[in-house]
């Protein structure tokens, strides 16, 4: 199913959304397998909504923000939804298609915060926001 700008804007960080994502998350060997040695705090916002993901070893922990006791590096990545729904495209157009990208050419688009930690965890990154394509994928097959 191919979705508008706003269908997957709307779409997004949604709770069924969410849970689509955890699993695909949790049932890839890749994300595993590059995120061993990754543990830091994601936070995903789009239009006042926003969504904290901790990752202990590459390992999705509960959906809430992590203590103050533990030491973790933080990213947040703020866009539009017409930024996000762009990026999470089964085929995002150019210049939409990676987070740096977005950053520097999408004035809609920002690395708020972690600019340094994402380029330590680019790789495990983009391959848990690949999994966020995936999982909006699904989420539009399902309706």
């Amino acid at each position: 199913m191919q979705h508008s700008l706003t269908d997957t804007g709307s779409a997004f960080l949604t709770p069924s959304w969410q849970r689509l994502w955890r699993a695909e998350i949790d049932g890839s060997k890749e994300a595993a397998l590059v995120g061993r040695w990754t543990s830091l705090t994601l936070v995903l916002q789009c239009e006042g909504t926003s969504l904290t993901c901790v990752f202990e070893n590459g390992v999705l922990q509960a959906d809430e923000p992590a203590s103050s006791t533990s030491v973790r590096e933080v990213i947040v990545l703020d866009g539009s939804a017409r930024a996000w729904g762009e990026f999470l495209k089964p085929v995002p157009p150019p210049l939409h298609n990676d987070v740096l990208a977005l950053d520097r050419r999408q004035d809609d688009f920002a690395i708020a915060s972690g600019r340094h930690e994402l380029i330590q965890n680019l790789r495990f990154v983009q391959v848990i926001l690949s999994l966020a394509r995936t999982a909006m994928s699904k989420e539009g097959n399902d309706e």
